[in-house]
């Protein structure tokens, strides 16, 4: 009976059963893995939806899936510094797919760009086919499928904010993270309630918020916005003392769970943008 389980515990580990073996930092980038591969690689997202990027610390739990994962995909060491960390503690730099490798704090939501997501999705296309060895036919179909859903994201979303003048396309948001969505989608970001992209729950200093405040009234800004499962409390009066209507929530940080709305990354795009042009159109 002892070599039969030792028998069948050799089997199931050689053959990777019960093993996730795509495993990636955030839900976002789990759903292109899913999109990029055949239906019999296992996959999943360490952070799960409501999760934070930012300042994420790896659990237990965590660990035994990236220690049994063949490949993990993380957007760039300056997102997920805990990966890197993993990394090279594990000596698995090699198996580490980093999407977007320049740390510069202006590529930190690159996901929110029609375009960076295009890049990024074929550079990921080519790592997972050489991961594993799925034929380049079947390969370039699932890209050629997930490059077309991009494309039509972008056009809906263009069409949802066609009819929206270019002087009325002004923002206020929390931290700069939909400055990616803006530059491509033709919205300004006219400022940022706090400075860094990582700073999740830091308050504005008194001088800036009374900057924001006349820069709200100056450059007639319409619409304040916070991040969804966040702290509305000074979107709230921003937008109270500047006279607009309520702030909004934007969710662009992960996809919703599966079955609600935004729980895939066009839903999440379309979602988010119909919330802003609604709001831009009041």
């Amino acid at each position: 009976m002892k070599k039969l389980c030792l028998i069948l515990a050799l089997l199931w580990a050689n053959l990777g059963l019960g093993q996730t073996k795509v495993v990636s930092t955030f839900t976002v980038i789990d759903y292109w893995a899913q999109r990029l591969t055949p239906s019999s690689i296992s996959h999943k997202s360490l952070i799960p939806s409501g999760g934070e990027l930012h300042g994420y610390q790896i659990s237990p739990a965590d660990l035994r899936l990236l220690n049994g994962a063949k490949r993990v995909i993380g957007l760039n060491p300056a997102t997920e510094p805990w990966l890197a960390d993993w990394a090279k503690a594990n000596h698995r730099e090699a198996d580490v797919i980093w999407l977007n490798p320049d740390p510069s704090q202006l590529h930190l939501h690159a996901w929110l760009n029609p375009n960076e997501a295009k890049r990024m999705v074929s550079a990921l296309s080519l790592a997972l086919t050489k991961s594993f060895g799925t034929p380049d036919n079947e390969s370039q179909v699932l890209l050629n499928e997930l490059l077309k859903e991009i494309d039509s994201t972008a056009l809906t979303i263009k069409t949802l904010l066609k009819a929206i003048p270019e002087s009325q396309r002004k923002i206020i948001v929390y931290h700069p993270n939909l400055e990616s969505f803006a530059e491509y989608f033709g919205l300004q970001v006219v400022a940022t309630i706090v400075d860094s992209s990582v700073a999740e729950s830091a308050d504005p200093s008194l001088q800036r918020y009374s900057e924001i405040l006349k820069l709200i009234k100056s450059q007639k800004v319409r619409v304040v916005a916070y991040d969804e499962g966040q702290s509305s409390r000074i979107a709230q009066q921003l937008a109270l003392d500047g006279e607009l209507p309520p702030p909004i929530a934007l969710s662009f940080e992960y996809l919703q769970p599966p079955g609600k709305e935004g729980d895939t990354w066009p839903s999440m795009m379309i979602l988010n943008a119909r919330r802003i042009a609604e709001a831009l159109q009041k």
